[in-house]
């Protein structure tokens, strides 16, 4: 869980690469300058869920939120 997160976005016209690619770089980069680390943050390349209904919606939001409480990390999720 440290070495990754999780984002629900709802995409418009543009195309959502461009725009993760730019906010993992930097945040890469911050984290690097942070610990004295050197290259990649990210190990793997970002999965994409499409989720069509609302029920789906509702799930996903409930995954993410409650992914840290999971990981020992925080005992609730707000």
């Amino acid at each position: 869980m440290s070495r990754h997160v999780h984002w629900a976005v709802i995409p418009f016209a543009d195309p959502l690469g461009p725009f993760l690619h730019a906010v993992n770089t930097r945040f890469g980069q911050w984290w690097n300058r942070q610990w004295n680390g050197f290259g990649r943050v990210f190990a793997e390349r970002p999965t994409s869920v499409i989720v069509e209904r609302e029920q789906g919606l509702a799930c996903l939001v409930a995954y993410i939120h409650n992914n840290p409480v999971r990981a020992g990390l925080v005992r609730d999720p707000v």
